[in-house]
């Protein structure tokens, strides 16, 4: 029961936050698409977590030139960030938003 209380208040709250920092609009759109594929979110249970601009913004501050970078987002969810050269080679495939 406390772990359903939990998923349930941080759905909550990640949709308050996410209301509350994530304006709707063209330009937001536009950002996701920028850095959609180009990062993955392993969880560590069943819990998924929301991607707001915040997250995406750090995503891309954290990324690095020629080295894949494994963040720690949270106790729940490692986040794979590859590297801008692996992103821009020709190669590169898209990753989907949550490891399986």
């Amino acid at each position: 029961m406390k772990r359903l209380t939990f998923v349930l208040f941080s759905m909550v709250a990640g949709l308050t936050s996410y209301s509350q920092n994530e304006p709707i609009g063209e330009h937001n759109s536009k950002n996701f698409a920028a850095v959609e594929g180009t990062f993955q979110i392993i969880p560590k249970g069943k819990i998924l977590e929301l991607v707001t601009i915040e997250t995406r913004e750090r995503i891309e501050l954290m990324r690095k030139d020629d080295e894949d970078v494994y963040w720690n987002m949270n106790d729940m969810s490692t986040v794979f960030i590859p590297s801008r050269n692996k992103i821009n080679s020709q190669s590169f495939e898209p990753l989907s938003l949550y490891a399986e």
